[in-house]
């Protein structure tokens, strides 16, 4: 996908310099980016796909880390293996993986929706890391075994809970857990498994596990909370085959995954429901997914963004991009 500038309100193609005036959405996404090159962003990229129109703008070229991104990815896969009758997502997680009492004690108190919907309790194994980090201790070698070691003496924040407000005690060592159930469910490492279920049953072609360049902090493969790679097309794409064309999981499950927790988060602007997730390498990369259902019974709106920044603090642009999106993009959700 090649970059297309606003010139003289015209869309000029650098490739082959065709020059045509922009539609509406062209227009609009246009103005986010140049929003965002505003902010000092090294480089962003916007995919919307729509019923009225499908536009990919921005460096598509660039595969950045998704963060915490990968968590919706790896979500949809325990959910399609709940569907091949794996589990279900109410057991608790210690029937399937009963070597974790090793590392936390009080895991028999913990399902699989828990670690979902981020209700588990479980303390951030990533608050750890970051203060070894500062310290400058952490290395490549560090396993998920070192991660957990690191939670091992913390008790959880609170016991495991029933909850509406998704995502309030959000913690990356639930996604940890999940990846180890998908290896010991499929019998496959999670970077095989989730590229045989997802990237390749959808066409991701430029969707990766593990980069070091581009997972949290450049360790070498990553883990099921952050290690995916993507750009804002595949990443778009991803989305419109899981809510779309519904070839990862069935329509059951896609309600579940919206409107219990357990894939995005939920927020209410001006009586209207939207879905969304974000995900940040710090000091580096940001990501955004925003999804609505149906817009006048035509369908739904899908957003993803991918921004490579180095000068500009991930929370300034997390604020700029939801507002350029809702001031520039707020006729499409109507």
């Amino acid at each position: 996908m090649v970059m297309q500038e606003l010139v003289n309100n015209q869309i000029v193609n650098e490739t082959t310099g065709v020059v045509r005036p922009p539609s509406q959405l062209e227009f609009s996404v246009l103005s986010i980016l140049h929003d965002l090159k505003a902010l000092g962003v090294k480089s962003s990229a916007l995919s919307v796909i729509s019923p009225r129109e499908t536009v990919h703008m921005g460096d598509m070229k660039e595969r950045i880390g998704l963060g915490e991104i990968s968590m919706p990815f790896i979500s949809a896969l325990i959910l399609k293996l709940e569907e091949f009758g794996k589990f279900k997502i109410d057991d608790g997680i210690i029937k399937h993986l009963p070597n974790l009492n090793k590392y936390i004690p009080q895991v028999d108190k913990i399902s699989i929706r828990n670690l979902l919907n981020h209700s588990s309790g479980l303390p951030n194994y990533y608050d750890s890391e970051l203060e070894l980090f500062s310290k400058g201790l952490i290395k490549e070698k560090y396993t998920e075994n070192d991660m957990l070691e690191l939670i091992s003496d913390i008790e959880l924040t609170q016991e495991p809970y029933k909850t509406t407000d998704y995502g309030k005690d959000f913690s990356h060592t639930n996604y940890l857990l999940l990846g180890r159930l998908i290896e010991a469910k499929t019998n496959l490492m999670l970077p095989q498994a989730v590229c045989m279920y997802l990237f390749k049953l959808i066409g991701l072609h430029n969707t990766r596990w593990g980069d070091a360049e581009h997972t949290h902090l450049g360790l070498k493969n990553g883990f099921a909370d952050s290690a995916i790679t993507s750009n804002a097309i595949d990443l778009a794409n991803f989305f419109k085959a899981l809510f779309d064309d519904k070839t990862v999981i069935k329509r059951s499950c896609i309600e579940k995954y919206l409107n219990e927790g357990l894939g995005l988060f939920q927020a209410t602007i001006d009586d209207k429901i939207y879905y969304y997730f974000y995900g940040d390498i710090a000091g580096c990369y940001t990501s955004c997914v925003i999804y609505t259902q149906k817009v006048n019974n035509k369908g739904g709106v899908i957003i993803t963004a991918t921004i490579d920044y180095t000068t500009t603090s991930a929370k300034d642009i997390k604020s700029e991009l939801e507002a350029s999106i809702f001031r520039n993009l707020d006729y499409i959700f109507r």
